[in-house]
């Protein structure tokens, strides 16, 4: 039996990030029309990245596992709501996204990153268009919020200086490049999105920013 389908649920997606035009849930019907905003989630222009020193990432328990969606990084969103790592912020807006609170509240019990994620793929309602839309500014929420929670993982981002941030994880084009680190400069002009690392280097320099009294992006208070 399908769970209850919410009408109209406000959900807390760019609540950090005005980046999206609507803080409802888009229906499968008004999708088609909605801005797909990913062209407008790349790092800052102004950011000059260093392509000579890249820093790959995969595995959290690597040098850099601090970049992946499932290092353990606790932290609570502006609603009040505890969240453990990234990936369980993502997974349980998607499902927020979709109107399944059934899925909601399991992914927020999920003990480790891999059943949040699990969980995520079996939202219900879901569908590409939708989740298109608005993927990309949760994904921009949870980091901000991720290396903002402590001073330990604020200063871990900022200490990547100007460097090119890559998500070295083979086969997935869409949040990384679809390469390992070992392969990624060889098939450097076939790389995917790289939406994770472009987000995290878009984050750094807007923590910059704020930090000299800037801000790239309007943010909520």
């Amino acid at each position: 039996m399908h769970p209850k389908k919410l009408s109209k649920p406000k959900i807390e997606i760019n609540i950090v990030f005005k980046i999206t035009r609507s803080a409802k849930s888009p229906s499968k019907a008004k999708v088609a029309n909605t801005k797909n905003t990913s062209t407008e989630l790349t790092a800052p222009s102004s950011a000059d990245i260093d392509q000579k020193e890249t820093i790959y990432f995969s595995a959290i328990d690597g040098e850099y596992g601090v970049f992946s969606q499932s290092y353990d990084s606790p932290f609570t969103s502006p609603g009040g709501i505890k969240f453990a790592t990234a990936v369980q912020y993502m997974m349980y807006h998607k499902a927020r996204l979709c109107a399944d609170p059934d899925s909601m509240k399991k992914i927020q019990a999920a003990l480790t990153p891999a059943e949040a994620k699990a969980l995520g793929k079996k939202v219900w309602n879901y569908s590409d268009d939708g989740w298109d839309v608005f993927k990309l500014g949760i994904i921009m929420d949870g980091t901000y919020l991720k290396f903002t929670s402590t001073d330990a993982l604020r200063d871990q981002l900022l200490g990547t200086g100007r460097r090119e941030l890559v998500n070295a994880t083979p086969g997935n084009r869409v949040w990384g490049i679809g390469y390992a680190a070992e392969d990624a400069e060889a098939n450097r002009s076939d790389w995917g999105e790289n939406h994770l690392g472009r987000s995290l280097m878009a984050i750094r320099e807007q923590i910059r920013c704020e930090m000299r009294g800037e801000r790239l992006w309007p943010v909520d208070q």
